[in-house]
């Protein structure tokens, strides 16, 4: 009995411990990679704008099975992607997995003259305040980071075909 009773106070305190180190990570993230283009800008977020071309450059939507397109939405088993706010210089889109998790990805184009800008893509996160997720976030930008450098490399090239 003593040692059930030692095993429970353990995993508690564990518990408490993890969820105190996991209290200094913050509730938001952002993961952000950018690239230079020799493109006007409208050409870009005319790119971005239209999901039925994301196949061609986006390295996760190549990855996901039995896609369906709309205007403003793509489809798949694994995640709804909704542009849900389109500016002169950026393109808002949410991410909501099946699970009903929502993360936000931005494009922000920033043109330095007619033929020299820049793209950058950024997911925001929003966590909770599970030690589990938090901890899970610190690895976020090495999942994340690799495919979104890809993407951005495969639309440049896209944009200048």
């Amino acid at each position: 009995m003593k040692l059930i009773k030692l095993g429970l106070i353990s995993v508690v305190i564990l518990f408490g411990v993890l969820t105190l180190i996991a209290s200094f990570i913050p509730s938001q993230i952002r993961i952000s990679r950018a690239v230079d283009m020799d493109s006007p800008r409208d050409s870009i977020l005319n790119k971005i704008k239209s999901l039925r071309t994301w196949d061609n450059w986006n390295e996760y939507t190549k990855s996901y099975e039995n896609k369906t397109f709309t205007d403003s939405t793509i489809r798949t088993d694994a995640v709804l992607i909704t542009i849900v706010k389109t500016t002169d210089s950026s393109i808002t889109c949410e991410w909501k997995q099946p699970s009903g998790r929502k993360f936000e990805a931005v494009f922000n184009v920033i043109s330095h003259d007619f033929n020299n800008t820049t793209l950058q893509w950024y997911f925001d996160f929003k966590l909770r305040w599970y030690p589990w997720e938090k901890f899970q976030a610190i690895v976020y930008d090495q999942q994340l980071g690799p495919a979104m450098e890809k993407s951005l490399q495969n639309l440049k090239s896209f944009i200048n075909q």
